[in-house]
Formats: structure tokens, sequence, C-alpha cells
């Protein structure tokens, strides 16, 4: 039985980069032309991916990307929670961080520096000088 699902989200190509520092901001690395890491027996397993985001846990399930109509496309196995304990439920946190992250270079190409505080309710403040 497969385990491998494919997410949709919208992760765009044309923000890869920020992209890449969202996933870097949870302790995850990118590798090219790689497979991913997921169950044993899954037949995604020896699929071939344009990128790898690897898991920082050792026994974690990696993420297999690609790029299609200019979104990035997101390919993982969630079982054991390896990806949810540093991403989120379904991708959450990646999906706050990486909205941060587009922000971010937007406005630094604009000549603003950016920060940000996270409040105790969650919510996220961010302010461009």
């Amino acid at each position: 039985m497969s385990h491998t699902v494919k997410i949709q989200t919208k992760f765009k190509n044309e923000n890869f980069n920020a992209f890449r520092r969202a996933l870097e901001h949870h302790g995850w690395t990118l590798k090219e032309n790689d497979k991913a890491r997921t169950y044993p027996g899954d037949p995604a397993q020896h699929t071939n991916y344009p990128f790898v985001a690897v898991n920082p846990q050792a026994n974690g399930y990696d993420i297999g990307l690609r790029v299609e109509e200019g979104d990035i496309s997101v390919f993982c196995d969630f079982y054991g929670g390896s990806i949810t304990k540093t991403l989120g439920q379904d991708l959450n946190e990646l999906r706050k961080e990486y909205a941060f992250r587009v922000i971010e270079e937007r406005l630094a190409n604009e000549g603003y520096s950016v920060s940000r505080t996270i409040n105790q309710d969650g919510t996220v403040d961010v302010v461009a000088e």
C-alpha cells in the first residue's frame, strides 16, 4: 500500500528561494535529482524527484518536490509523524514560514529591512523599516 500523497499547495516556483529558506528555518535541507526516504515498500521510494527536502530526523521521511505549472508540488508520507513534527499538520508551519519569507524577499527588494514578532496567541507582527 502506498503512503505517499501529493499535497495541493500554493507554493509558487517564482518564490523557490523563499521556499528553500522556509525549509531551512525548520532544519530541512534541499538536494537535487534524488529519491525521497519514505515508507519501506512504498512504490514512491523509487521515484526520482527534481528536488528532495531532506528531513533533519535520521529516520524521518523526506519530501519529494516537482515544479508543475508554476507551482511547487509536494509529495510526502505523513505516516509516523516525522514530517508533522517539524513542518506542522498539513505543512501549516512550513506554509506560515514560506509566507513570511515571500514578504521578506519582496520588501527587501524594495529596500526595506524586515523583522517579525510571534505573539503568544500565535499571530505574527511583521515590521518593515
